[in-house]
């Protein structure tokens, strides 16, 4: 995350693996990717301002990733420690899960989507 910026809804280390998630989506390239954009700094003003109603949707839907993520990913410590390509591989069983279909993770779109609702 970018220096000297915390974050006032998001926990740090959730805060991180949205980061890490975000970033498979928007990836750096020669063109600047979500962690230059700050998109988590945007995500968590929202969640404290405009989008307030969406807390509990995020705290749900991060949840969800994580426990697909430990159950994937036996013994991984976050979605910000694993590699991109296991990142990769964790989106469509998120998105496929009986939580998302019931729109624990906002609205029922895809991981990509909630990740980055508003871009």
């Amino acid at each position: 995350m970018k220096a000297g910026k915390g974050t006032a809804f998001l926990d740090p280390l959730t805060a991180l693996d949205l980061e890490a998630l975000t970033s498979e989506i928007i990836p750096t390239t020669e063109t600047p990717g979500a962690k230059e954009a700050g998109v988590v700094h945007f995500i968590d003003r929202a969640l404290t301002t405009f989008d307030r109603e969406y807390q509990p949707a995020y705290r749900e839907g991060m949840a969800g990733i994580n426990a697909k993520r430990a159950e994937m990913f036996p013994g991984s410590a976050s979605c910000a420690a694993l590699t991109s390509a296991q990142r990769i591989a964790l989106s469509p069983p998120v998105a496929a899960s009986p939580e998302h279909r019931s729109n624990t993770v906002i609205e029922g779109r895809s991981m990509a989507e909630n990740s980055v609702p508003y871009l």
